[in-house]
Order: C-alpha cells, then sequence, then structure tokens
C-alpha cells in the first residue's frame, strides 16, 4: 500500500491548564493556507586528536528546539489576538449626547468623534438657543465606520459644536496589550488525502511572536502568517507516551 501523503486538516488552539497540562475549550482557527512544523537539535561536535584525520569522534545535543508556521486565512478574534499580542475586549452598544469637538474650525477641517461605527449623527452648534447644522450645508459624513466628519461652512454658527450619536457595539484589541507573548496548545486534526488515514498532532506549549508582516491592504485574499515558538512542558514531559514538546498520532492502515 503507498504511504505517500498529502495533509490537509483543522487547526485548534487551547488555552493549556498550568497544573494539569491539559488543554482547554478549543477554539478553531479557520483555514489555514499553510502550515509547517520545523524542529530541530543543536549539536556540539567532537572530532579525534589520536588518529590524525581528526574524525569526527562523538557528536553532543546541547539542545533542541522547535517552531510552528502557520497562515491563518480568517479574520477571527483568536487569530487577531494571536497576532496582535492582545486580549479582545468587548464594547457595548450606547450613545452619546453632548461631546465637544475642538473649537476654531473652519472649512475643509475634519474631526473625529471619540467613539466608532456611528448611526444617528446630529451635530448643533454652542449658541444659548442651539442651531442644528445641516448635513450637505455645514457639513458632510466621511465616515461613520470611522466617526469623521468634514466641515463645510461653519461662518454663521457659534462653536463649539456639538455631537448627538449612537455607536455600535464592537470587539477592541489593543496592540500588546498582554505583557507577556501569547501561549497555546495547539492541535492538528488531519487527514492524509492519498490513503485516507487520519493524522492528529498535539503541540502543548506554543508561544507565538507577534504577526511580521500584517497585510493592510490587500490586492487577492489576506493571511496572518504566524510563527509560535514550542516550549518544553514538563508536565506532559512525565509521560513517556507524550513526550514534552508534542506528538503525532497515524491511523493504524485497516
Amino acid at each position: 500500500m503507498s504511504e505517500l501523503y498529502s495533509l490537509q486538516g483543522r487547526f485548534f488552539s487551547a488555552v493549556r491548564n498550568a497544573t494539569t497540562g491539559k488543554p482547554g475549550k478549543r477554539t478553531w482557527l479557520g483555514n489555514a493556507s499553510a502550515a509547517t512544523l520545523a524542529i530541530s537539535a543543536n549539536k556540539s561536535d567532537k572530532n579525534e586528536s589520536f588518529g590524525g584525520s581528526r574524525g569526527l569522534y562523538g557528536s553532543l545535543v546541547t539542545g533542541k528546539s522547535g517552531t510552528l508556521n502557520i497562515t491563518l486565512d480568517e479574520f477571527l478574534l483568536e487569530n487577531l489576538a494571536l497576532a496582535l499580542h492582545s486580549t479582545p475586549v468587548a464594547i457595548a452598544s450606547g450613545t452619546v449626547s453632548a461631546e465637544e469637538l475642538p473649537s476654531g474650525l473652519v472649512a475643509g477641517d475634519e474631526v473625529q468623534l471619540d467613539q466608532r461605527f456611528v448611526s444617528s449623527l446630529v451635530l448643533t452648534d454652542g449658541n444659548a438657543s442651539p442651531v442644528t447644522l445641516v448635513e450637505g450645508t455645514h457639513y458632510e459624513i466621511v465616515s461613520l465606520a470611522g466617526g469623521i466628519v468634514k466641515v463645510i461652512s461653519p461662518a454663521s454658527l457659534t462653536q463649539p459644536f456639538e455631537a448627538a450619536y449612537s455607536y455600535a457595539a464592537a470587539d477592541s484589541l489593543a496592540i500588546f496589550a498582554n505583557s507577556t507573548p501569547p501561549e497555546r496548545w495547539i492541535f492538528f486534526d488531519g487527514i492524509n488525502t492519498v490513503t485516507g488515514d487520519k493524522v492528529i498532532l498535539d503541540l502543548y506549549r506554543v508561544q507565538f511572536d507577534p504577526v511580521s508582516d500584517f497585510g493592510l491592504i490587500n490586492d487577492d485574499w489576506g493571511g496572518l502568517q504566524l510563527t509560535g515558538t514550542l516550549l518544553l512542558d514538563p508536565i506532559n514531559l512525565k509521560n513517556s507516551n507524550l513526550g514534552g514538546y508534542g506528538r503525532m498520532m497515524k491511523s493504524k492502515a485497516a
């Protein structure tokens, strides 16, 4: 039977329990267009000095290392959290009643509101009997998502202007919000498409670097290219069937 292989599969992440060494709730990372595992051993070689040829006499393994390189295609919260070293924070929807804009605005100036994903925007001037600004006459909306407003004709109005609006719920990810790099248990649920054999890979502790190339303008499909370093798991190291870094399992042929 052929043992050629071509793998496909799904990647999941989980937070590892530091006490039990077991993974918690798994999160599917969506479609991954590429993934490679690179493992290596650092060696210190010793050459002989008694035979005259200085041949290799011994080789001592001084260290082991591994990296996971994965390209995640989907704009999911977990993927962004790994890429940005962040923890998502849910922002609830709400309303703003009297947000004061900067003073001294002239025609052509653009200002940004405090909130994002804005709707139902109303601008009034600073007169004792406030005048409601007319969209298309006094101002125009550049971006409701960005909360950006452009002043058109402020001459007859009293500044500062005030904004009242609603804003939608959102997920916020502050870049480098986490003091330590994110660490995950990575699980690969795969299949050899040549033979139909199932292939399982567990990596117990993968510490991810921040994304090195986050394309913000895409002519084609976007993707988050992440690199994670394999760390030693001292709990699973005690189990010879698990090893300290991870294990691969392949189903037996029927």
